[in-house]
């Protein structure tokens, strides 16, 4: 595609597309919005047959095939999942939940190689939040609108219908919306709508009610505002979201969040919250099990079978017993793949973090709103971790997707900055910046006064009467004609 065209222009003008930022529409990046719509609208089995032809275009994508460390290390987790099969008392259980994982894994593999250009990562992103606003979002107010809720909790069905996980796929969305902000690319309607959407996500991981989101938004947030240069505009941004939210929020929402104080390990913890008090219990006969199975674990995909046998063996866990999840995503990981399988989980999330935070370092001095944007990205992938400490989440597709996406970001937004550098002023680098500053000091630096009054230098007279404002100007006119854009 190419700059001047239509559709170009078109995409850079709504904000899905950077000058200079390559193709943005591929065979790889239309599987993956196929594979999106699928699994958020559920309305056609497109999910298996667009990943196959993802597979077959990531194959045969010019470039050759990209395996960053992140992908190696998913691939030795998983080696070391199928491992577990031959020391696990649930083969079968364990067999199906490695084959699933093996699937996630194809996915992330796609999309960090079909998101080779900026545009292309831009372009997935935009897919993603769209289809997320038209299917889940708009599901779950308009149940808030009618009153269709579970315990004052609002949701919406299927993989969307259980609050918790809606509020940690809702944070991904959130980080795929201030990505697309803080490019600061198209008309300003657009950047508006855009920031109206990052008011109507928060909102809904309110009303979900979830605990372990609003905790995570409200940490994430914390530390994305106080890391910020502009913290003061953005903080203004997040009072009035803020007001907003807490006007519309039922008051039912405010009451669950304000029980959050009142828990903590003690006898009375089942008095203030049964709910909580249950999920201590839970991590008690996890950690149990960590404590019995430290090397390979239970085995992946028998936490709960191996939890209902283990919880009926002490007095204390009589309200745990019975087939359970963790609701934690490390200490289930632990209790499953043993501490090594946990380490190696965590390294992958680890070094996807460390590579883009390399990359905001590296585009900082000449993109500031790419190195913001990418920040952007990877507080979405840092809030979904903290909401993780009270949800089992490592199993969702979405975070093998938004880690690939990440990862293809990292990758692409910084050979945005250095081809914008040469292409634009091949000639010009940061020495023969210095070299002309010196030069042009030194025309002036020795000044005459006639006994007419006219200020003259080694080059000649100098017209006017304050050489310094003639040479501030130019040396501004300078400066403007060689930063990077």
């Amino acid at each position: 595609m190419s700059r001047s065209s239509p559709a170009s222009t078109f995409l850079e003008r709504t904000g899905i597309a950077l000058r200079g930022g390559g193709a943005s529409l591929s065979l790889g990046v239309a599987c993956l919005a196929a594979y999106l719509w699928a699994v958020h609208s559920f309305d056609a089995p497109l999910a298996v047959p667009a990943m196959v032809v993802a597979v077959l275009a990531s194959l045969t994508a010019p470039g050759g095939l990209r395996l960053p460390l992140p992908l190696i290390i998913f691939l030795v987790w998983l080696a070391w999942c199928a491992i577990g099969i031959t020391v696990t008392a649930y083969p079968g259980t364990v067999t199906d939940t490695v084959w699933e994982y093996a699937k996630v894994g194809v996915l992330l593999f796609v999309v960090t190689n079909i998101c080779r250009t900026p545009n292309q990562v831009v372009l997935a992103a935009a897919i993603w939040l769209a289809l997320f606003i038209l299917y889940p979002m708009r599901g779950t107010y308009l149940n808030f609108l009618f009153g269709h809720s579970f315990v004052g909790r609002y949701s919406w069905n299927r993989t969307f219908g259980q609050p918790n996980d809606l509020a940690a796929f809702t944070l991904l969305a959130i980080g795929l919306s201030l990505f697309l902000l803080q490019l600061r690319t198209g008309m300003r309607a657009v950047r508006l709508a855009m920031f109206g959407t990052l008011g109507g996500l928060a909102l809904l991981v309110i009303l979900t009610q979830s605990r372990g989101g609003f905790l995570a938004l409200s940490v994430a947030s914390l530390t994305y505002l106080a890391a910020s240069k502009k913290r003061f505009q953005y903080l203004a941004g997040a009072l009035v979201v803020a007001a907003v939210v807490a006007a519309v929020a039922p008051e039912s929402v405010w009451s669950r969040f304000r029980g959050i104080r009142d828990l903590s390990p003690s006898d009375q913890l089942g008095q203030v919250d049964a709910s909580a008090d249950q999920r201590y219990t839970i991590q008690l006969v996890a950690l149990s099990m960590v404590k019995d199975h430290p090397l390979y674990g239970v085995g992946v995909g028998a936490y709960s079978l191996e939890h209902e046998i283990d919880a009926t063996e002490r007095r204390e866990w009589l309200a745990a017993r019975g087939p359970r999840d963790t609701h934690n995503m490390y200490l289930n990981l632990a209790a499953e793949t043993g501490l090594p399988g946990l380490a190696l989980f965590v390294a992958m999330l680890a070094t996807t973090i460390a590579s883009a935070l390399r990359a905001e370092r590296q585009m900082r001095p000449a993109w500031p709103h790419g190195a913001e944007a990418l920040r952007s990205l990877r507080f979405g992938l840092i809030a979904y971790l903290l909401a993780a400490v009270l949800g089992t989440f490592h199993r969702s597709s979405f975070l093998f997707v938004y880690l690939g996406l990440l990862s293809a970001a990292t990758t692409a937004l910084p050979g945005l900055v250095s081809t914008r550098a040469s292409s634009t002023f091949p000639a010009l680098a940061p020495v023969s910046r210095r070299r002309w500053a010196a030069s042009f000091t030194r025309r002036f630096r020795s000044p005459s006064i006639t006994p007419s009054g006219v200020a003259t230098s080694a080059v000649g007279p100098v017209p006017g009467t304050n050489r310094t404002v003639r040479f501030a100007r130019q040396l501004r006119v300078t400066r403007r004609s060689v930063r990077v854009r």
